[in-house]
């Protein structure tokens, strides 16, 4: 039996989506300050799968996010952002992750790297200065998309102005026109997230996550080189971008990874590459 400092929570598995019951003490999710609390719920406790559990003072479970490092992304020898690097000390990396979950996360992820304008409800000031903070940093001098961090109020009264975001509040997709968000499809931003997540050492996290979006960035800027390398004669073929960034990098990129970037390029940088039929550029990677 529990103790009478516990209480019973269901939840349901991210993965598998089997329901079940876990008890959390309620004191700790009471006190916290955060006002979320991070609950590992491990493998065999739910089901197979072991997961965190986002749990608020209401005892509702706001998110549940599963560690599971199923996409590899290469470790490449960008020159990376170091820990010693300044850093806005009044940046609360806690309130981030507790503020921030996952779902949400990964979907700002995506949006960023797309090109896809978002806007951000929250009503709480603090927060806001917060959020500004982590995402300039994270950003930095890579992607241009425009990411505005709004009350709600606000974006009542002027809705129109926000007519080509995508707006978010809390978990909530509250306008997203083009259907551009499609959680099937955000396997390289879900593993990016998970790093950031994981990480345990709050600074480690956030030059992981900056690292990461720089990575793809300049990714993309080489393709976009590669490709206008080409003779007028040359396809941009998936093969040639993979054997190009062996011979700079000594490690094999996988495909999934590798088409990820070269969306980027097409898509953020509209580039035109020279490419075959899809047909064609898959026989000739295999």
């Amino acid at each position: 039996m529990s103790s009478k400092l516990e209480v019973k929570v269901e939840i349901r598995c991210p993965v598998c989506s089997k329901k079940g019951e876990i008890w959390v003490e309620k004191n700790f999710i009471l006190e916290s300050k955060r006002g979320v609390s991070a609950i590992n719920v491990s493998q065999d406790l739910v089901c197979e799968h072991s997961f965190v559990a986002y749990i608020d003072k209401n005892l509702d479970v706001r998110d549940c996010f599963i560690c599971d490092f199923k996409v590899q992304i290469p470790e490449i020898g960008f020159k990376e952002v170091k820990i010693d690097e300044e850093i806005d000390k009044d940046l609360d990396l806690d309130i981030i992750k507790l503020n921030i979950v996952p779902s949400l996360m990964i979907n700002i992820i995506s949006c960023i790297i797309f090109n896809k304008n978002i806007v951000l409800l929250s009503d709480q000031e603090f927060l806001n200065v917060q959020f500004k903070k982590f995402f300039r940093y994270i950003i930095g001098d890579t992607f241009n998309t425009e990411l505005l961090i709004i009350k709600r109020a606000d974006y009542k009264n002027d809705k129109k102005k926000y007519k080509d975001y995508i707006v978010f509040e809390g978990l909530k997709i509250i306008q997203d026109k083009t259907k551009f968000i499609n959680h099937r499809k955000l396997k390289i931003e879900s593993t990016i997230a998970q790093k950031f997540y994981s990480e345990i050492d709050p600074y480690t996290s956030l030059i992981i996550i900056k690292n990461e979006i720089q990575k793809v960035y300049k990714l993309a800027e080489q393709i976009i080189e590669f490709n206008d390398s080409l003779e007028e004669n040359q396809d941009f073929t998936t093969k040639k971008i993979f054997d190009h960034f062996f011979s700079i990098y000594k490690v094999k990129f996988p495909s999934d990874y590798l088409q990820f970037i070269i969306e980027i390029a097409e898509t953020y940088f509209n580039a035109e590459l020279k490419r075959p039929s899809a047909t064609a550029d898959f026989f000739g990677f295999m």
